[in-house]
Order: structure tokens, then C-alpha cells, then sequence
């Protein structure tokens, strides 16, 4: 079987043939996809950071074995493997197709980028099908640290009614509110503007009180709309939008991503009910998973009081809790 390497390749090329083959408890992020890449790049431009992107496939016969997303990022003399943005690199593998002698062509590539970093490199393991990627037992091996993170899943293959039946009992009420006061609409590639990501965009800075981050940063977000990788769902009360989330999404996965609420309005919390709209949204899409977000608990985390909030409030929209591993090495 002859086996090659091709460099640079997208998450897009690959991800079909890889999640085809993985079981139905696996749920595919779209994260990595190219429109989110480019989104966290961003703010790595703004700062004058040198990305460069050295993701590789090993193929055999054509058919990818073992995927590798990571950039190389350079700023402060430090040199670190990641994803952009926080976002650790990934290594997906093909379990049934996959050979000892594949196994350690991936670990020589993989090693000579190691020796051209000097700084961090940051690795999370989805834990496919339970087990430890290649990747994840040779950076162990290595010496590297580790610690587990958790997020919350929602199974779109269900019946709506049974989702339903997942919420926290006292959401229920909420979301009803928000239904019956807001004007609650989705925004996809359809009909989205930058007046209404702009809009979205302005709710944020009031909420935050600052602009944390640049207007090319939110133009991404729109083409990530535009191109049909994501969508708005907003909550309009006498013409002004006072509640916005933005949804990042592929053919198989959706994912909250972020929002913005003008808190002081009302007394009832008001996000409640687009969260729910974006969950349908993305079902009738197609969508088999609805990733909510990470979990945080005290004595794993030390969570500020703000964080465990939003992490409860997460959980309050049911799914199960998945496990993850993050694996960082320090390389001198």
C-alpha cells in the first residue's frame, strides 16, 4: 500500500472520510474548520504574530490515516505548535487502518517540528472511542503535562420532545418569556448584513464596556456567516437588538460560541430563549450535535464565580458531559 504525506492540508479535505468511521458517540467540532481558523487568526495578526501552518495527512491508498491540525505561531522570541487563538492542534487516526509502521512516520514528523519549537505545544485529545491518539502517548512520553476538560453535548438525533425534556426544569419558563417578548430571529447566509453583525458587535462593547477586540475580527465572524459555517440568532425588543449569539456550525456539529445580552433591561435572564432557537436551528439543518461548552467544577479548574456560572448555565440545557484530555509540552 503506498503511503504518503501531504502538507498543509485543511480540516475540510479529510473530515468526511475520518467521521464516517467513527463511532455515533463521537461528535465531529467543527473548530478546526477553515472559516474558524481564519477567525482566530485573527487576533494574532492584530498583535503582529507570524502564523504558519504545518498541518499534515498521512494517506494510504488516498485514504487519510492520521490527520494533524497545527499552526506554528512566532511572537516574543517564543515559538509555540497551537490553533490560533487558545485553540490547542489535534490529531484525528483511522484505528482500523493505521500501522506501527504509520504510527512512527507520523511521530518522525511530528518530532521534527518539536525541534523547531521553542516555547509550548498544545494538544487536545477528543479520546476517540475512549483510547489516546498517537500524538497524545508520544508527547506523555516526552514528558508533557496533562489534565482533563469537559464539555457539554447535546444529541440533535433525538426526538425534539426529548430534548426538551433535558432542560432544567426552571428554563422552561424562561425560555417562554423570551419567546412571547422578544423578537427572536435566526440570521444565516441568506439574509445576513454587517449592519446587523455590526449591531451585534456594539451590544458587545456595551456589555463589556470596552472593545475588546478589532472590527477586522467581527468582518471575519460575518464571512464565516456568509459562507454558511455559522449563524446569528438575535433578540430584538422595540426595534434594538438586546440579546445576540453567534453559532459556528459544519454539516455535522454546531457550537456556542459567544453573546452578548444588555443585562440591565430586564430582570429575567434573556439569552434562554435563543440558545433554544439555536439548538433547533441546528437540527433542522442537520446537525447530529449541538456542543453547548465547557464544564468547569471547583476543585478541578478554580473557576471565578462569573465562570461556574456560565458553566451551570450550560448545563442547564441537558446532553452529557464528554471528557477530553489537554496535553501540553515545554519545549527549552
Amino acid at each position: 500500500m503506498p503511503i504518503k504525506i501531504k502538507k498543509k492540508i485543511r480540516f475540510e479535505d479529510v473530515q468526511s472520510e475520518f467521521f464516517t468511521t467513527l463511532n455515533h458517540s463521537y461528535h465531529q467540532t467543527n473548530a478546526y474548520s477553515e472559516s474558524s481558523i481564519n477567525f482566530r487568526r485573527q487576533s494574532h495578526i492584530d498583535r503582529k504574530c507570524i502564523c504558519t501552518n504545518e498541518s499534515f495527512t498521512i494517506f494510504v491508498d488516498n485514504i487519510p490515516v492520521i490527520f494533524f491540525s497545527c499552526m506554528r505561531t512566532s511572537e516574543n522570541k517564543t515559538i509555540g505548535l497551537n490553533v490560533f487563538g487558545g485553540r490547542p492542534c489535534i490529531a484525528i487516526q483511522n484505528e482500523k487502518l493505521i500501522t506501527i509502521k504509520m504510527e512512527k512516520l507520523f511521530v518522525k514528523e511530528v518530532s521534527v517540528l518539536i525541534e523547531n519549537t521553542q516555547g509550548t505545544i498544545h494538544h487536545r485529545d477528543f479520546l476517540i472511542n475512549g483510547n489516546l491518539s498517537t500524538l497524545s502517548k508520544y508527547l506523555l512520553k516526552m514528558g508533557a503535562d496533562s489534565r482533563q476538560i469537559y464539555t457539554q453535548v447535546i444529541d440533535l438525533n433525538k426526538e425534539e420532545s426529548e430534548i426538551k425534556r433535558g432542560i432544567r426544569k426552571s428554563y422552561s419558563s424562561l425560555i417562554n418569556w423570551g419567546l412571547r417578548e422578544l423578537n427572536v430571529k435566526i440570521y444565516t447566509k441568506k439574509d445576513v448584513s454587517w449592519e446587523v453583525v455590526n449591531e451585534y458587535r456594539k451590544l458587545h462593547i456595551l456589555e463589556s464596556g470596552k472593545e475588546t477586540r478589532t472590527e477586522d475580527s467581527w468582518r471575519r465572524q460575518f464571512t464565516m456567516i456568509e459562507s454558511g459555517d455559522a449563524f446569528l440568532v438575535t433578540g430584538g425588543l422595540n426595534g434594538s437588538m438586546i440579546s445576540a449569539g453567534f453559532f459556528p456550525c459544519s454539516l455535522d456539529s454546531c457550537y456556542y460560541g459567544a453573546s452578548a445580552s444588555n443585562r440591565d433591561l430586564f430582570d429575567k435572564p434573556i439569552f434562554h430563549a435563543l440558545l433554544w432557537v439555536a439548538i433547533l436551528h441546528a437540527k433542522s439543518i442537520g446537525c447530529k450535535w449541538f456542543e453547548v461548552g465547557e464544564q468547569l467544577y471547583p476543585s478541578i479548574s478554580q473557576p471565578s464565580t462569573k465562570e461556574l456560572g456560565i458553566s451551570q448555565f450550560k448545563a442547564g440545557f441537558g446532553g452529557t458531559t464528554k471528557a477530553f484530555m489537554d496535553i501540553e509540552l515545554s519545549v527549552p
